[in-house]
């Protein structure tokens, strides 16, 4: 038997376990996954059914969703994390801490007035933040081969579109952001707090048409360059040192100078005013 055969068979056996190790991983994953009797409740109504994985009083809870997602909540967003049986009934007022071994937050909610100087603005709150992640097998053809895989994405809930009314929950940090005309989500650099009744004033600004702009720059100084290139040899197998030296120049330069226009991102600022007088600095 050759050197290739006996890597070749040597891999082989070394997958089988694997590949038996990752079959029973993920029943056990799916078993737990099935699980729907904890809750999560977040202090602007969302609910997430699962098994809660992971919780740390005062920090965080993990819940491993039907899906076989992952999310990670910070207690400051969570009114409840425990059992779904010991949750407490929903009420306008503060929650307290329930008994048996679920966690509340204490949550109060005030009414904010939502307006925007700009057209179909949306105004959303970050819910969660999922963990993805997980290995496998692959057959390259010669040999077994193992690989990985992580993720994190975060997920969004509509609140509202300016101009509208809402119920906010006050005196905990809310990670707010804004979305319009079907674009991306950005959120402020900054988290905002309420302590009452409030006017929220949106603002998105867009760099789309900035970023076009650098692509198109992008695109075009290679394409002026290499035309200038390639048409600096003359006849007579002279090469014209100035067209092409200045072609050189543009698919250098160009490329650069598109970089700073490609890379501007998205800024989200919402102004915060308390109902009834003066307000807070704009973020």
């Amino acid at each position: 038997m050759n050197t290739r055969a006996l890597v070749a068979s040597f891999f082989t056996l070394l997958a089988v376990p694997l590949l038996v190790f990752s079959t029973l991983e993920r029943a056990a994953f799916a078993q737990q996954a099935s699980d729907v009797s904890d809750v999560v409740v977040l202090k602007d109504g969302s609910r997430f059914r699962g098994a809660i994985t992971e919780l740390v009083p005062r920090d965080h809870v993990v819940i491993l969703l039907p899906s076989g997602e992952s999310r990670r909540y910070e207690m400051g967003q969570v009114d409840y994390a425990g059992a779904v049986a010991k949750e407490p009934a929903a009420h306008d007022g503060p929650e307290e801490s329930p008994t048996g071994g679920g966690i509340s937050v204490t949550s109060k909610r005030a009414d904010v007035h939502v307006a925007s100087d700009q057209h179909d603005v949306q105004l959303l709150v970050r819910t969660g933040q999922g963990q993805t992640g997980g290995w496998g097998t692959a057959w390259n053809g010669r040999a077994w081969g193992t690989f990985s895989y992580y993720g994190d994405s975060r997920d969004y809930g509509l609140v509202c579109t300016a101009p509208c009314e809402a119920r906010m929950p006050t005196g905990t940090p809310l990670h707010l952001a804004l979305a319009a005309g079907g674009g991306g989500v950005v959120e402020p650099r900054e988290p905002l707090s309420l302590e009452g009744a409030s006017n929220l004033d949106l603002h998105l600004v867009s760099r789309r048409n900035t970023r076009v702009g650098g692509w198109v720059l992008f695109t075009a100084s290679l394409v002026v360059g290499s035309l200038l290139v390639g048409s600096a040899g003359n006849g007579d197998g002279t090469w014209d040192a100035g067209r092409g030296g200045g072609g050189l120049l543009i698919m250098l330069a160009g490329p650069l100078a598109s970089l700073a226009l490609i890379l501007q991102h998205d800024q989200a600022f919402i102004r915060s005013t308390p109902a009834s007088g003066a307000g807070e600095a704009a973020r």
